[in-house]
């Protein structure tokens, strides 16, 4: 589990760095505008923060003689909201990029729904499981 875990923490730092270097040739030569530069940066960060949460929860539980229930649920909601925050900067990235609405189409209709019907359902299925967790507390 601990090396499981440096490789995340490893995973995230090449993201980080990976980021910075896009950033650089950015500032170099130009390219997209620069707020979907910036979109773009934050979604690698997104992900670097990602890595980072789900290598120090794998470290935390190798550590622990026995894992609880709790700790896993926390890494779960945690993951699933980097999720839907990833999601949701990759849509919104995508309609930056685009130089007119003629070239986003319809299409951008099918990814906005898309991303925003996993949303709800992983939304759906954390407030159900956080219900769950509470009728289980007062029990």
């Amino acid at each position: 589990m601990k090396i499981t875990g440096l490789l995340f923490i490893l995973l995230a730092a090449i993201t980080l760095v990976f980021s910075c270097y896009e950033l650089i040739l950015f500032l170099i030569h130009g390219g997209i505008n620069p707020i979907a530069m910036f979109v773009h940066i934050a979604e690698y960060y997104l992900i670097a923060v990602t890595f980072t949460l789900v290598g120090q929860a794998v470290l935390n539980l190798g550590r622990s003689p026995d894992p609880t229930t709790e700790d896993l649920g926390a890494l779960k909601e945690s993951l699933l909201a980097m999720v839907v925050s990833i999601s949701g900067v990759v849509f919104i990235e995508m309609i930056l990029e685009n130089k007119s609405p003629a070239e986003l189409g319809i299409d951008i209709l099918y990814v906005g729904v898309a991303i925003g019907s996993v949303a709800v359902g992983l939304g759906i299925f954390i407030r159900l499981g956080m219900h769950k967790k509470v009728e289980e507390e007062r029990e």
